[in-house]
């Protein structure tokens, strides 16, 4: 994990954001919301909107849910200038294990650590849920939690979603920015690599059929 500290400047970024920089509008998903009812983790991820209840934001939308009206980003992120950016958890290596072994147990343990990390617990009623869905298709239901257990780990969760095609829930949004070309496969070049690696940029570009945007073009050689 990345530590962070308590003086401006090396606190966590989405303190520093709040805090420092006056911004105070991050928002879970509603792909992600919408996945953990009934997660123990969901109170800590995110917190309820005015109504009191859990509401996540449209991922990608043109036309977003007023701000008071959905889940802002859970206060232990926000409001902690000392909380740490994982890289690398003991969940994601049970998963990882469980998905080389077909170890249903394994699955089972990776969920209860993730719940752990966050300081919750994972009961017996939590945990024959998602045996259960561990028995109906074990492929979904692990990359799914995988995905749900790298909350705050974007890049791995977006790598490891274009990887399996889970969870399944993740697609285009009605009024999207990018209508009818479904969700977003690569992460755009920097602009940077204009003026540093142009040439190499623009055959690279032109291999993998990447279009205006930078997100769009052929997959990932790795993903499904």
């Amino acid at each position: 994990m990345l530590h962070f500290g308590k003086t401006p400047g090396a606190s966590n970024p989405i303190y520093s954001n709040k805090n420092n920089d006056g911004r105070n509008d991050h928002a879970v998903s509603k792909t992600l919301v919408d996945l953990m009812t009934g997660d123990p983790r969901l109170p800590v991820f995110a917190d309820v909107n005015n109504a009191g209840v859990y509401v996540g934001q449209p991922n990608g939308t043109v036309e977003p849910n007023p701000f008071s009206a959905v889940s802002q980003i859970g206060t232990a992120f926000r409001n902690d200038p000392t909380n740490p950016s994982y890289l690398f958890t003991y969940a994601e290596v049970l998963f990882i294990k469980s998905e080389a072994n077909n170890d249903k147990q394994a699955y089972l343990d990776a969920i209860a650590a993730s719940c752990e990390q966050h300081g919750v617990t994972a009961d017996a009623a939590f945990l024959g849920t998602v045996g259960a869905a561990y028995d109906a298709n074990a492929a979904r239901a692990r990359a799914t939690h995988k995905w749900v257990a790298l909350f705050g780990d974007g890049c791995e969760a977006f790598s490891e979603f274009r990887r399996t095609g889970y969870p399944a829930e993740v697609v285009e949004v009605p009024k999207s920015s990018f209508p009818g070309q479904g969700v977003p496969r690569r992460f755009a070049y920097p602009t940077s690599e204009t003026g540093n690696n142009k040439a190499n940029l623009e055959a690279a570009i032109q291999a993998h059929s990447v279009d205006a945007t930078g997100i769009f073009g052929n997959k990932m050689w790795w993903a499904q």
